[in-house]
């Protein structure tokens, strides 16, 4: 269909049901991950397709069954759908680039194994999304827990600081805790993330290897 009213509408109801998979059969579970970045890739350039498709990775994400369907997710592409999101509609609603950034930081957090796939363009969509949106207090919090999720891994990913030198992580991180001292999450999560930064500064280089 080519309809993309009709689409962000079908799919508002799929991020409803993506928030308890467990009461999806198996097969439509699978069927809902496809059809979330399937309808996504085809009408990128809708803000309400990719909204809901954002919001229905996010509840997939948030969901007892997370630690399932994030695997699932990320071999579909759902890491590059958001980015993509985020990079198209560089000028439109912050509520985007908020969902954006939770999603990113849901879809590698939990394991060794999914965060040593983040690569410097998970980091540079995030800031970017931080420092399009410096005064909207959702950005800054969800932008600065992924950060935060992103490089907590305690094998060292060099892909993660070059991503965070480059992009102005640092200065973005900096700016969100002065604008807004009394958002807790922006607070310690942005603490958060400057340690895990200093830590992987400070890392061996032989750890970069294999």
């Amino acid at each position: 269909p080519k309809s993309s009213d009709l689409q962000s509408r079908g799919l508002c109801k799929l991020a409803e049901w993506a928030a308890d998979p467990a009461s999806l059969p198996p097969d439509l579970v699978e069927g809902t991950l496809s059809t979330v970045v399937g309808v996504a890739k085809s009408h990128e350039r809708s803000v309400a397709v990719q909204t809901e498709a954002l919001k229905a990775v996010v509840n997939m994400c948030s969901s007892a069954q997370a630690n399932a369907l994030r695997g699932k997710l990320l071999l579909l592409g759902a890491h590059t759908l958001v980015k993509n999101a985020m990079n198209v509609h560089l000028n439109d609603d912050a509520t985007l680039y908020a969902l954006g950034c939770q999603a990113l930081g849901l879809l590698f957090s939990e394991s060794d194994r999914t965060l040593q796939a983040v690569t410097e363009e998970e980091i540079d969509a995030i800031s970017m999304a931080m420092q399009m949106h410096p005064q909207n207090p959702s950005v800054q919090s969800r932008g600065c827990r992924a950060l935060q999720n992103l490089t907590s891994g305690s094998i060292w990913n060099e892909r993660v600081a070059l991503g965070a030198e480059h992009s102005g992580t640092v200065e973005a991180i900096v700016d969100a805790m002065e604008f807004h001292p009394e958002v807790m999450d922006v607070q310690e999560c942005g603490l958060g993330t400057m340690c895990n930064l200093s830590r992987h500064h400070d890392a061996p280089q032989t750890g970069t290897s294999g």
